[in-house]
């Protein structure tokens, strides 16, 4: 003999999946049309936006909506009218005061950043990071210097060749690959090491040595 009460939860645990599903697809709707129109009023970015979704939990339903952070970027995007990555630069410079930390180094995430409006070196690499992957590109935080002490940069490729954010500076290279752009910066700038920078898990990865 069948349970009712096995078969009831059955029912409900199916009728909460379809709510679940029906939110995620409406949210999902709602941003790609709102990113749209965003696009539209920035004809060089014409790539559109690539905005991460976050899942976050509602009384029982979990909801599937696009990250805060990235909603933020596109919307200062969108209000400043910024249409190149000159003039992010530009409003970078107007907007986020470099000013280093204390005794005791953070690295903040690009919404900290953006709230408090100032940062050092690391956070203005990981806020350039956050709008250049919002942007479609695939950015790279880079550490220069050596053990003892080192600069943080924001690198990434456009068009073939490797461009790089020195805080609120845009800068172009003609290295075409990774290692190219480590020889540039070992050719023009002190330092013995390159090391990859990760926010979540706060740590380098060496990945060049300057060579004798």
């Amino acid at each position: 003999m069948r349970n009712p009460r096995k078969n009831n939860r059955k029912k409900d645990s199916n009728r909460m999946a379809r709510i679940v599903l029906i939110l995620i697809v409406y949210v999902s709707a709602v941003w790609n049309v709102n990113a749209f129109s965003l696009e539209a009023a920035n004809p060089s970015f014409m790539g559109g936006f690539k905005i991460r979704q976050e899942i976050a939990q509602n009384g029982h339903v979990l909801v599937s909506g696009p990250a805060a952070s990235d909603r933020e970027i596109v919307r200062i995007i969108a209000e400043n009218n910024i249409r190149s990555l000159r003039e992010y630069s530009v409003w970078l410079k107007e907007h986020v005061e470099y000013r280093q930390d204390g005794r005791q180094d953070k690295w903040l995430s690009s919404q900290e950043t953006l709230k408090r409006k100032y940062g050092d070196c690391e956070d203005y690499a990981f806020l350039n990071a956050a709008v250049l992957k919002v942007l479609g590109y695939r950015p790279r935080v880079l550490a220069v210097g050596d053990r003892e002490k080192s600069h943080a940069i924001c690198v990434f490729e456009k068009d073939g060749k490797y461009m790089w954010f020195d805080n609120a500076e845009l800068n172009d290279t003609d290295a075409f690959s990774l290692r190219e752009f480590a020889e540039y910066i070992f050719s023009n700038f002190k330092g013995s090491l390159i090391s990859e920078m990760d926010l979540s898990g706060k740590t380098h990865t060496i990945l060049y040595a300057r060579t004798a």
